[in-house]
């Protein structure tokens, strides 16, 4: 159960901080001098996920990852409103994954994937004005081919009632590969439910969702802005990068395409960038502090001024979250906030009077309040760039993923080895024009020739890895491995 740390580790009582349901419009200027401090207002057994709050109810809403949904009231007094814990895998990244109201507050919604079939799961459960349960929970959304990893399970209900919801493609680069990107995928998107955000939808008339967004990794967190009405997306990396990827309110026609699993930040992964694709607004560079970018809010308090438009980020190996101030989209300003004893950000949530929480590995709950000491300088900047090159050393940035294509194809269906040929060929091609550092030529020669009469071996069985034809040819791969490791290595060396 939940136990009360209302004001914890605060010299100010929580109900004392004046706050309004009206988002503050109008953006700091500058965080120089800002000052923020975090106050402890709960604590659980988790860690808790998922947090929602509605207008006129002085509880908070709280979703444990093991699976309980917890309603704490004033004075901290807890009750368990839905026990999850026998329908929730906590294997890998699994889990209940967070909470949201519907469009009247009539019904609160969970995520979580489903401890048999790793499926994400969106239900359903009724609420009375004084939080207690009005029925069973009803399911409104399964979303299947999930794993143990990258299961997202981000929830937002818009003003018309939309339910969005975040979905990771489910898998590392090669178990994955291509997932993000097949047209017929619900994998590595931000889909769009119509209509489902409201109390009274039925989910068995609903139509099916729309996608928003694809090319994702692992979309653990977005938030919505609610007066630019852009919305914000942590996506989290592979290997290299952690993206900060950015949806404008403009756009409601096409999917937006992130580029994953083509590109990672700014570079290429397994293959080349493709058209129109949507560059990340700024990445963090993965290391040991930066392993799985999480997502927040933008700050909209009416009591922290300071820091009004400020972007907040954490990150699960990180014991600091960001607030970055943005100038025409890009990262102008990044001041930061420490969590307290080496906790970690798992997620953010937004109240209903536009305070914001930070929900943290240690199990505490805490709220962004005003005061405490000046926000701290970033001793990690963000980096900013633009579309890949094959120019200079940077032109061997990408191969080695692009080449793992090969090890990704074996075993899978026709028309997804189609896919992955036709996305290694094209790179084998843009990389044979390169300016490849003279040292890697030979190596790039020998890799390429392997490939491409794989490949030509491959198309001519209609795209089956398991034809004998297509076997005798990876003889042709034989000198390919040691290849492999020295662009490999050098890669390492010459791109970040």
């Amino acid at each position: 159960m939940a136990s009360g740390l209302a004001g914890c580790g605060s010299d100010t009582p929580p109900n004392e901080v004046a706050r309004s349901a009206t988002p503050l419009a109008t953006d700091a200027g500058t965080l120089e001098g800002a000052r923020a401090k975090l106050v402890e207002v709960a604590e659980v057994s988790g860690p808790a996920t998922g947090l929602a709050t509605r207008p006129d109810d002085p509880a908070t809403y709280i979703v444990e990852r093991e699976g309980r949904v917890l309603r704490r009231g004033p004075g901290g007094t807890t009750t368990t409103l839905l026990d999850l814990r026998s329908k929730v895998t906590t294997d890998g990244e699994g889990g209940a994954f967070d909470a949201a109201f519907t469009t009247d507050d009539r019904a609160l919604l969970v995520s979580y994937a489903d401890k048999e079939t790793y499926e994400l799961h969106v239900v359903r459960l009724a609420l009375d004005d004084q939080g207690a349960v009005t029925g069973s929970p009803t399911t409104l959304v399964t979303i299947g081919d999930g794993t143990k990893i990258h299961n997202a399970g981000k929830i937002e209900v818009s003003a018309d009632g939309t339910l969005l919801v975040s979905v990771g493609d489910g898998g590392e680069l090669n178990e994955a590969a291509g997932r993000a990107r097949t047209p017929d995928s619900i994998r590595g998107r931000i889909l769009a439910y119509s209509g489902l955000g409201q109390s009274d939808a039925d989910p068995a008339s609903a139509d099916e969702p729309r996608t928003v967004a694809f090319g994702l990794r692992n979309p653990w967190r977005f938030f919505t802005d609610p007066v630019s009405g852009s919305t914000w997306i942590g996506d989290v990396g592979q290997s290299r990068w952690e993206e900060i990827d950015l949806l404008e309110p403009s756009d409601d026609g096409d999917p937006v395409d992130f580029g994953w699993d083509l590109t990672e930040g700014y570079q290429r992964s397994r293959g080349l960038p493709p058209d129109g694709m949507r560059f990340p607004v700024a990445v963090v560079h993965h290391d040991g502090d930066h392993c799985a970018i999480v997502g927040g809010p933008v700050m909209r308090d009416q009591a922290l001024p300071e820091l009004a438009g400020s972007l907040v980020v954490g990150d699960y190996c990180s014991s600091s979250i960001r607030f970055i101030r943005m100038e025409q989209g890009k990262p102008a300003e990044v001041r930061t906030l420490a969590l307290p004893s080496g906790a970690k950000t798992v997620s953010f949530a937004v109240g209903s009077e536009n305070e914001v929480y930070v929900l943290r590995t240690d199990g505490v709950i805490s709220r962004i309040d005003p005061g405490g000491r000046p926000l701290a300088e970033d001793d990690a900047p963000l980096i900013t760039g633009g579309s890949p090159t094959f120019e200079g050393d940077e032109a061997i940035c990408g191969l080695p993923a692009a080449a793992a294509a090969y090890p990704a194809m074996q075993g899978k269906p026709p028309a997804e080895v189609r896919q992955l040929a036709a996305d290694l060929s094209a790179a084998l091609a843009a990389y044979r024009a390169a300016e490849l550092p003279p040292d890697l030529a030979d190596a790039f020669a020998t890799l390429d020739e392997g490939l491409s009469n794989y490949l030509v071996a491959l198309q001519g069985a209609g795209w089956d890895t398991q034809a004998s034809s297509v076997a005798l040819s990876a003889d042709a791969l034989l000198e390919g491995p040691e290849a492999y490791r020295l662009i490999n290595e050098r890669e390492g060396e010459l791109c970040g």
